[in-house]
């Protein structure tokens, strides 16, 4: 069923959508095998095994090229190799700061998004703040997280993982909402085994601040609602991929149950698309949704959804 809905044409309406959560699932990409979240909490409900390697002064003294637990604003060089019988993970890394002459730095200057987190693009004259995670040994990754501190993402930003010499996923950044302090949980999950990633920044560099790496495996699906497109970005609920997305896009969601008030309140016109099965290849069923909805502002196009007027 296909309905278009506008501010004037609902202005009284309060509608019951019926909706079901799909819960974790096991999900394919093509080449642009990489999938973006940006919640650590879902993305943590979607992998398994899960080792992290927090970024504190008592572990980056673990790797190979430091003599020394290191201090505020302490310059590491361009690369930090962590052994894993040094860490006692099940993965050896290496981490490094791709522009010739710029650095790794702990602690930059002591600002709260740089504690506990590794400076890239600290050094004057070295503002390029590319990076790259390369694993030693041990189990490719399917699954990786960072947090990427008091970044600015720009067009053309983005990270590109590899197996080997191949790339074989991109998530491009740029398409990331701002948060008000620049902080991000950036969480990626692959249908292809991958053990290199690397950030490509923007010319201009802004000294990010990555932290906290983790590694896992993938046992789920994608969170039941996403924003279509070359690198979707997925939500768990309509409300939140509705105020994220831009207008002319498409929001699509699983063959499933939610129950959520929605409020398109908005001055842009969005596309839902519902009753995706797990890997939003085939529409399977319809989105049903319980809860009142209200259209105050903008359009909404609705497909393969069902409403009901209270």
């Amino acid at each position: 069923m296909l309905k278009s809905v506008s501010k004037n044409a609902v202005r009284c309406w309060n509608i019951v959508i019926l909706l079901a959560l799909c819960l974790l699932l096991n999900c394919t990409m093509a080449q642009a095998a990489a999938t973006l979240v940006t919640d650590k909490i879902q993305w943590e409900a979607m992998v398994s095994e899960i080792e992290v390697f927090v970024t504190t002064a008592d572990k980056i003294v673990l790797a190979d090229e430091a003599y020394y637990l290191p201090g505020l604003d302490e310059q590491l060089g361009s690369t930090l190799t962590f052994q894993t019988s040094n860490t006692g993970m099940s993965r050896g890394f290496v981490i490094e700061a791709l522009e010739t002459g710029a650095g790794l730095t702990f602690d930059d200057d002591g600002a709260t998004e740089f504690e506990d987190a590794l400076s890239v693009g600290d050094i004057d004259a070295y503002e390029d703040d590319d990076w790259q995670l390369s694993l030693l040994d041990g189990a490719s990754m399917m699954a990786f997280g960072v947090e990427i501190r008091h970044s600015d993402f720009a067009p053309g930003e983005a990270i590109t993982l590899y197996s080997g010499a191949n790339a074989v996923g991109t998530v491009d950044l740029s398409l990331l909402p701002a948060t008000g302090n620049n902080n991000y949980f950036i969480g990626i999950i692959s249908d292809v085994p991958f053990d290199r990633i690397v950030f490509d920044e923007d010319s201009d560099g802004d000294d990010i601040a990555i932290a906290d790496f983790r590694f896992a495996i993938v046992t789920s699906c994608p969170l039941s609602v996403r924003i279509a497109g070359t690198t979707p970005v997925y939500y768990s609920s309509l409300q939140a991929a509705y105020d994220n997305a831009d207008g002319g896009e498409t929001i699509q969601s699983h063959d499933a149950v939610f129950t959520e008030d929605i409020a398109f309140d908005l001055d842009k016109s969005v596309f839902f698309e519902g009753g995706y099965d797990c890997d939003y290849t085939s529409v399977t069923g319809k989105t049903t949704v319980y809860g009142n909805m209200s259209v105050s502002n903008g359009m909404v196009t609705i497909q393969n959804g069902m409403l009901e007027a209270q």
